[in-house]
Order: structure tokens, then sequence, then C-alpha cells
């Protein structure tokens, strides 16, 4: 599959009957503060909420397992996990999406941020690596639900999937400046918002120059106005802290913003799983670190890490505890201050100011242990805390 093919499948949506898509095309959004269910925090309201979406779950083949399954053996680690096991759909397909989206979007959940991988149609498809991971973008765009809320990319630049070249580059663009025309694409202000997962990988790809990646990203726009979609707003993933002074990214992108990051402290007196709370506090301190930076930051919380079924070394990557109900609380209730209190916090807008939002790691990290998707050992816990601290608003 390569990335032409691709290009065409993200447009299947246009040649399909409209369905309830319709309204999503035709009818103007109504205001940020027009409600379904109010926020129970006065400085929860008027925020986005997102969530990144991994379409990792494709169904087994007899020549290709997938990521249910250990990588060390052939074992569905479910089997050890059963309390992992999503109450929506336990592989990514087009009736498992419907159901995602009327759930998220009936929690408070505003845009899923879609984890998009560059797939150069060289690579080698297995269980770690597939065009499937990009999916869910068809599916979202394909559903008859989708006029329930927003999604939008992030382009996961990640080794294996480097965009190693101009050409590549501008091959993939045409895939995103076609998502971007779907009448659901996130806008902020008017205008479409991508993310670039890492930064630093684009700095790398491009020559190690600010000039090229000052290119990469001028051609996106380039082609984005071109493609009658106006201005775009565009986010720098991973970009350390403090980006402030000669800070090289706040010369290319418009904002930045965090996937998912863990401490860096492992003490060896203590066992793991370690308690939720350092997790939080870590990304307490990661926002901290961005609140005077020179463009804004879009923070991010996490609903948990424990990478224990896909077996990453605890020496370097150690597994947390899930947050219990008033721990998740609390933390959508700090990350909802924080917007409200810190004037850099969130997307900006063309007049200078910013939008309210922040992204959730994850919607189904379900082997990295990140999830807010229903399975059968949280409930519905995550969703529910969202749309208590967030409300839920009219569409």
């Amino acid at each position: 599959m390569n990335i032409r093919l691709a290009a065409k499948s993200v447009a299947l949506w246009l040649a399909l009957p409209l369905c309830g898509v319709t309204g999503c095309r035709t009818q103007p959004r109504p205001p940020l503060c027009e409600y379904v269910q109010a926020p129970s925090l006065p400085e929860a309201r008027d925020v986005w909420v997102g969530v990144n979406y991994y379409a990792g779950w494709w169904p087994s083949t007899p020549g290709m397992l997938n990521k249910w399954h250990y990588y060390d053996n052939d074992r569905n680690w479910l089997e050890d996990f059963p309390e992992r096991t999503p109450l929506l759909g336990l592989y990514n397909d087009q009736q498992t999406m419907d159901r995602e989206i009327i759930a998220a979007s009936q929690h408070g959940v505003d845009f899923f941020m879609m984890l998009w991988y560059p797939w150069s149609g060289t690579m080698e498809t297995n269980r770690y690596q597939s065009p499937k991971l990009n999916d869910a973008l068809t599916y979202f765009m394909n559903s008859p639900e989708a006029y329930r809320m927003r999604f939008c990319i992030e382009v996961c630049n990640h080794p294996p999937f480097v965009i190693s070249t101009l050409d590549f580059w501008k091959e993939c663009a045409e895939v995103w400046i076609e998502a971007m025309k779907h009448p659901c694409y996130l806008r902020i202000g008017g205008r479409p918002v991508i993310k670039i997962h890492a930064a630093g990988q684009l700095w790398e790809e491009s020559g190690s120059t600010v000039d090229g990646v000052r290119e990469r990203i001028q051609y996106l726009r380039r082609r984005a106005d071109e493609a009658g979609l106006g201005e775009l707003v565009i986010c720098g993933g991973a970009p350390g802290p403090m980006v402030w002074d000669n800070h090289w990214v706040k010369e290319v992108f418009d904002f930045t913003g965090d996937y998912m990051d863990i401490p860096t402290f492992f003490p060896k007196h203590l066992q793991t799983p370690y308690p939720y709370d350092w997790l939080s506090y870590f990304l307490i301190q990661l926002r901290g670190g961005h609140q005077f930076d020179e463009i804004p930051y879009m923070p991010v919380i996490a609903a948990g890490w424990d990478p224990t079924p896909w077996k990453y070394p605890v020496e370097t990557r150690p597994p947390y505890k899930l947050p219990t109900k008033q721990e998740w609380i609390r933390e959508l209730r700090r990350v909802a201050e924080d917007l409200h209190t810190r004037p850099q916090m969130g997307i900006p807008l063309p007049d200078g100011s910013r939008q309210k939002a922040f992204t959730i790691y994850a919607w189904n990290e379900f082997g990295e242990g990140g999830y807010v998707a229903p399975t059968t050992g949280t409930g519905w816990m995550y969703l529910e805390g969202i749309s208590e601290v967030f409300g839920v608003k009219k569409r």
C-alpha cells in the first residue's frame, strides 16, 4: 500500500452517501458555551477536550498476529490482562469506530487526535508496523456518526515511520490535505489543526536546519491555501522544555504539545507499579515548564502508563498504577484550572488569544496502559469523569 493509494483511501468519504455527515457539512457549529450537560467546574467552561486515537488493533491472520499477542511468543496477552478488554470492540473496524464516536461525544470528548503514520510502501508489514495503523482515519471520515465530534491528524514521524525526503513529505501532505477537507475536521478559530508528533525528528529529517524544517512547513501551508482550506495552525510535538530565546521550534510552529512522557526517576527501594500520583505530578511539572513559552503550549494528561503486556524494560519504562476515580477527577480539574489561569496554555486563535484545549493519552493504548475507552476493568469511569468535569457540548 503506497502513499498514493492511502490518499485515495482517505478520500473515499467523498464518494459515499452523506448520511449523518450531511448535517456536519451544512450546519454551522454552535457556540462552545452551549451545553447538553454543564461543566461541574467554572474553570472548565469552553475547554476543548482531545483524546489521542491509536489504530493498532487489527484482526490477526495466520501470517500476521496483532498487538493483542506477546511479541516474544504467540500467546494472546488478554488472557493475562482480561481487564483491558475493550467494551466497544476488540478490533479497529467501522462498527467499532461508530460506537466509539457515539460514546466519546456523549461524554464530553470534543475531538480525536488520530495518530497517522508515514507509510512509504517499502516498509515491512508485521505486528509492529502496518498500513492498517492509518485505517482509523478512513473509518472516522466514513462514519455516519462523524457529525457528533471532530478529528485531526497527529503525524507520527518517529522511527521507523520517518519522512526522509521532501518528495515523501509532499506525498504525505496530500493525504493530510484531503482529510482536512472533511467537514468534521478540527478547526480552531476557523483554521485546521495538525500536529507533528516529534519536532526533533522532523529537524533531523530536514537536514538539521531551521530552513529545512521551514521549507516543509511552508509547503504544507501553501498546499492548504491552494486547496481552499485557508491558514493552518500547526503544532510541534515534544519540543523540549522552555520554548523561548533562540529555540528553533518557535520559528516554524504555531504552538507545541506532547503526546506522553514519563518520569526519569526510578527509585529501586520501591516496588512497581509506582503510584499514579508520580505520573500526575510529572506531567504537572511538564506543563509548568512551558508556562512562559513564547508560543502557546497544549498540555497533556495521562490516563495511565503500564506497558507490562508489551514487556518494555522495567529499568527504563516502569509501570504506574491506574488512577482511582477520585484521582482521575482531580487530574481533570487540575488541567482545567491550569488552562484557566495560564495564558500560554491552549491553541492560538487568530486574534492573539488562545482556545483552551488539552489532550489525553490516550483513547486506546491498551498495550501501553493508557486508555479512556471503556474496558471490562475500568468500565466507563474515565469517560464519566470527563463529562462530569467538562460537561457535554451541543453540536
